[in-house]
């Protein structure tokens, strides 16, 4: 009597279980995903520009939105569950930047390579927040040799305190972002007879 018991109650453990299980094989919600905003209005700079390439620091490889809740704790970085980038932060700003810096053509022109070191939303209560875009801008010859220019940045843009908040703060910091290089780079034209046309 007692292994039937057993049997029975061991019989319902596995049932319930499996039915937990279940909900969880279920396809559920996709996350949406954001990317920097439709295509920008180019700027003309005087530089030529081979490529624009981006990089990212390797916690911003991923397609995580990325916020902190500095008023918690000054270290600690979360993502949103329900809210993802298209593609990597880097990836995506590469693509932002070639679309708003029109450049002269040229097959020998100089490089444009951007470090992101912060790309995060920070917030300082539960209801307001700001995005951080920070790293450096590099300028460098047609042959990969020497070094023309060098400018840090760090822009931060008023957000809203939710993912859709970050993602329009963050499209705004990438705009803010192509004006500054593209002034940077109007400056840097006259020492950059190294970026051969």
């Amino acid at each position: 009597m007692m292994s039937a018991a057993r049997s029975w109650l061991l019989l319902l453990i596995a049932v319930f279980a499996l039915g937990g299980c279940g909900g969880m094989l279920q396809k559920g919600t996709r996350p949406a995903q954001h990317d920097l905003g439709g295509p920008r209005t180019a700027r003309p700079v005087g530089v030529p520009l081979e490529s624009i390439e981006a990089h990212a620091a390797t916690w911003l490889d991923g397609t995580g939105i990325q916020y902190r809740l500095a008023y918690r704790s000054a270290t600690e970085r979360l993502s949103y569950a329900e809210s993802r980038w298209a593609s990597s932060p880097a990836d995506m700003l590469a693509v932002a930047l070639r679309g708003a810096l029109d450049t002269p053509p040229s097959p020998r022109g100089c490089r444009l390579v951007i470090d992101v070191d912060e790309f995060i939303q920070v917030f300082s209560s539960p209801s307001q927040a700001d995005v951080l875009l920070a790293g450096r801008a590099t300028l460098i010859d047609a042959r990969g040799r020497h070094l023309i220019d060098r400018m840090r940045f760090s822009l931060t843009e008023s957000a809203g305190p939710d993912a859709a908040g970050g993602v329009a703060a963050f499209s705004r910091a990438t705009d803010a972002l192509a004006g500054r290089l593209a002034d940077w780079l109007d400056r840097t034209a006259a020492r950059s007879k190294e970026c051969e046309q």
